[in-house]
This record gives C-alpha cells, structure tokens and sequence, in this order.
C-alpha cells in the first residue's frame, strides 16, 4: 500500500538546474524513489 506520492522534494538553486536534471533525477528516480520537483509536479492554483 503506497501512503505518499512522493519520497522526496527536490529543492534547487536555479544554478544547479543542468546537475539536477542530468544526474540527480536519472541516477535515484524510477530505480526506486518518486520526486517531486516544483516546475514538473505542482499545479497552479493548486494546494500543495
């Protein structure tokens, strides 16, 4: 039974976009962990 939809948010500076997005994300999400990531998983107008 899942409980969360996510395992962790990714908080970033705009400088490190590239590393978050070239490394972080292929190399922890889809082995087993979900993240959540402001500008791909928060809808606006939409609590958080």
């Amino acid at each position: 039974e899942e409980k969360y939809k996510y395992d962790a948010f990714i908080s970033y500076n705009s400088a490190d976009e590239d590393w978050v997005m070239e490394q972080l994300l292929p190399n922890l999400e889809g082995s087993s962990f979900q993240l959540c990531l402001h500008h791909r998983d928060f809808e606006l107008g939409r609590d958080i």
